[in-house]
């Protein structure tokens, strides 16, 4: 069993300092405080000085005592709790000091025969912990003495947590230069570094690399590799590290069913995933709230409500409670297929559980409003989310927009525009765009074509849909030159069209009286081809 902090080893200059006697050095102390760190000290066991340490005064001091003593007895957990309440007073009472030098002056003050440079140890995994890398930092540098292996991963970790991966690496290379062996847990967090950078190769090469010192991969380890490939959309060679994992005799849990889930989802293979999830009840791997949420949204993607419904009620069975997310999709795969009905009865049926819809759950169903044609009621949704205190962003304006566009009433469309510019919000590129489509229907191309130059004058890149609805009202309103134009600006742009341009386009050639014309070169598929790099094959580690 892994050891969190080594019995012994060589102290730094700071550490190693001549040890004063008990009464020595309390009495530089007040009063108070000496009587509560000498009956700390007196105390037979670690049991009775945590008694007293609770019902006595505090100053970090008292801490540093109490911390002393617990570290020394091996308690580490116990150790860290009480190093992050020591750190969390000093933050509130020293705002404006450097905090990591009170910590380590307080601990290095404590002269007693119970002082242990295990302490400063413990202290780098509180900083860790708490998101404070810098200070962990701070104090391994000051003690100029490598830390014990458990605090070398709180390091690690906490590097790879800020996303500091630079640093992660260069203290790895301190690590291995200094002789410290990496276990399993150092390989599981390289690991995940190297997937969260989307270095894949560099993590298959890392696993192989510690089954080659007869390392055994842990489940933690496997689901970050299968994790990553599923990130990078390698399926197949996740499902073979799966494969490889199952003959190591090591079992899936629960995020490594979820990763997997989520990768068939996002692929719509719903019937794998569904099948993994017959597996995860077989294996009495207890599904839970991103289990269900996952499935239900992908089986609502593929208009499968039916199944969707009925893994909503197994929820029940399992005695998991939905959550926002699972209602949402739920009902945004009834408004999709036009049940605004259904939709609005589930969000009723959120109130029941005590979970308020959010900003997402009104824009759903604004929009399923909106493509009914039913904008008042939009409306009025939308005036109940604001007196509901959830303040309306792009997105929602946006919705109400396009759907007063759709209907053809474009001044309540400016209307709502300039509402949401008075409140900060300024249109973007879907504003602009709905309010071109708006205007094309009504056949204005000059306020359409207005529209188009007060955006791009406002630095606002148009995208393949703005152009298409333009090239589609130009047609229509007769304007093939200006079509043309359009068509050729949105090739320099860099922009392909899209199975629409090219169907209005040839529409609008024929009515014309000219035949079809080659629009564009075919595009080269690129969808079929291979990255230029290929995965190490994973040894297996038995």
């Amino acid at each position: 069993m892994l050891k969190l902090l080594p019995p012994a080893r060589t102290l730094s200059p700071v550490a190693s300092r001549t040890i004063s006697s008990s009464s020595e050095s309390l009495s530089m102390l007040p009063s108070k405080h000496t009587d509560v760190i000498q009956k700390l000290l007196e105390c037979k066991t670690v049991s009775q000085s945590l008694k007293v340490f609770r019902n006595s005064y505090k100053n970090p001091e008292i801490y540093s005592a109490i911390i002393h003593i617990i570290t020394r007895d091996k308690r580490y957990p116990q150790a860290t709790c009480l190093m992050k309440e020591l750190i969390e007073n000093l933050r509130k009472n020293k705002k404006n000091r450097h905090i990591a030098s009170l910590a380590f002056n307080a601990l290095q003050g404590f002269e007693s025969s119970k002082f242990t440079p295990g302490v400063f140890d413990v202290l780098i995994m509180a900083f860790s912990q708490m998101g404070l890398v810098e200070e962990a930092c701070w104090v391994y540098k000051k003690t100029k003495a490598l830390p014990g292996i458990q605090a070398c991963h709180s390091l690690l970790h906490g590097f790879v947590k800020l996303g500091n991966f630079d640093s992660m690496w260069k203290f790895y290379d301190e690590m291995v230069s200094r002789g410290i062996a990496s276990n399993v847990v150092t390989y599981g967090t390289l690991i995940n570094a190297c997937c969260k950078q989307g270095d894949i190769l560099k993590a298959c090469k890392l696993f192989n690399e510690m089954v080659e010192k007869k390392i055994d991969p842990t489940v933690v380890v496997y689901t970050s590799v299968i994790s990553g490939l599923c990130k990078e959309g390698m399926i197949t060679e996740a499902l073979d590290v799966f494969g490889l994992m199952e003959k190591s005799g090591i079992s899936p849990n629960l995020y490594t069913y979820n990763v997997l889930i989520d990768c068939y989802c996002k692929i719509e293979n719903i019937n794998q995933a569904l099948a993994l999830y017959s597996q995860m009840q077989v294996q009495n791997v207890q599904p839970n709230v991103v289990t269900f949420s996952t499935l239900i949204d992908g089986l609502c993607k593929a208009g499968e409500f039916g199944r969707a419904r009925q893994l909503f009620v197994d929820m029940a069975k399992f005695e998991v409670i939905p959550n926002i997310f699972v209602y949402n999709s739920l009902i945004l795969g009834y408004a999709k297929a036009g049940n605004i009905s259904e939709a609005f009865f589930l969000c009723s049926e959120m109130g029941k559980v005590s979970i308020s819809p959010d900003i997402f759950t009104y824009g759903i169903l604004m929009k399923g409003l909106c493509e009914m044609a039913r904008v008042t009621e939009a409306t009025d949704l939308f005036h109940k989310m604001e007196k509901e205190g959830i303040i309306a962003n792009i997105v929602t304006y946006n919705i109400l927009i396009d759907g007063y566009c759709k209907v053809g009433r474009l001044e309540k469309a400016l209307e709502i525009c300039s509402e949401m510019t008075d409140k900060g919000l300024d249109p973007n590129v879907i504003t602009y765009t709905s309010l071109i489509d708006g205007y094309c229907k009504e056949k204005d191309m000059e306020a359409a074509m207005g529209l188009y130059s007060e955006m791009v004058i406002k630095g606002l890149v148009p995208g393949v849909i703005t152009f298409t609805t333009l090239i589609h009202g130009q047609l229509k309103a007769g304007n093939l030159k200006e079509a043309s134009r359009l068509q050729n600006e949105m090739k320099e742009r860099g922009f392909s069209p899209n199975a629409f341009t090219l169907s209005c386009s040839v529409d609008g050639w024929c009515k014309d009286g000219g035949a079809p014309i080659k629009l564009l070169k075919a595009k080269r598929d690129s969808k079929g081809s291979q990255e230029d790099r290929i995965l190490p094959n994973l040894h297996n580690p038995h």
